[in-house]
């Protein structure tokens, strides 16, 4: 089999990089995978099980045991679940315990859309693709209020924009994979694009380094 093609696609909480990186997989016949989804796992089971962030070897045994298909997605998109997350993915350990499971994610494919902070720097660095999302602060956390409020969460937008100011200094400051342009990205700013908009600007970045899609 030939090497898997490979879209990493990395960028700001809220950006709208799960939904472009989701739509993107369907377009072009390929599975997706959210890493994102990894950490928030690890963040909800240490949750229901009162582990505290700094019980490392704990944190690093959930991460070493994840199994996606046995937690229901919808846990995972607490604001509570997310907060702890983006903590959880500043520790090194749990970093490297999901590392292989990335890595090997595309084995076997044709290809594969994976989503994240580090895809296209630390993952996949070879990627045939790289693209970064981003969109404007107070955009981003107006996105994420919403989004909330539809699952039935009572919160302040003020609340949400502090989160996420919050999160990207941990995402961009961290010492072990921080959150950066890889190499050879497209940017792709959301701010006031549509998402059909986004997602042709990535299949265009595709197209121009294979002729197959």
């Amino acid at each position: 089999m030939s090497k898997p093609f490979i879209v990493a696609v990395d960028g700001r909480a809220a950006s709208g990089k799960g939904t472009i990186s989701c739509m993107v997989a369907e377009r072009l016949g390929l599975e997706w995978l959210n890493t994102g989804l990894l950490y928030r796992a690890v963040a909800f089971l240490a949750l229901q099980g009162g582990v505290g962030i700094s019980d490392f070897s704990i944190l690093v045994k959930i991460a070493q045991n994840i199994s996606l298909p046995d937690i229901e997605e919808s846990h995972l998109y607490t604001s509570e679940v997310g907060r702890l997350a983006s903590v959880v993915s500043s520790v090194p350990e749990v970093r490297e315990a999901l590392f292989d499971m990335q890595r090997s994610f595309p084995i076997g494919k044709k290809g594969t859309v994976i989503e994240g902070r580090d895809i296209g720097t630390v993952i996949f660095p070879e990627a045939d693709v790289k693209v970064f999302v981003t969109a404007e602060l107070k955009e981003r956390a107006r996105r994420r209020f919403v989004q909330l409020q539809n699952r039935g969460e009572k919160i302040i937008y003020e609340s949400v924009l502090k989160d996420l100011q919050e999160r990207d200094q941990r995402d961009e400051g961290r010492e072990c994979a921080p959150l950066q342009i890889a190499k050879g990205s497209i940017v792709v700013d959301t701010t006031d694009l549509s998402v059909d908009e986004s997602v042709d600007l990535v299949m265009s970045r595709v197209r121009e380094v294979s002729s197959f899609w």
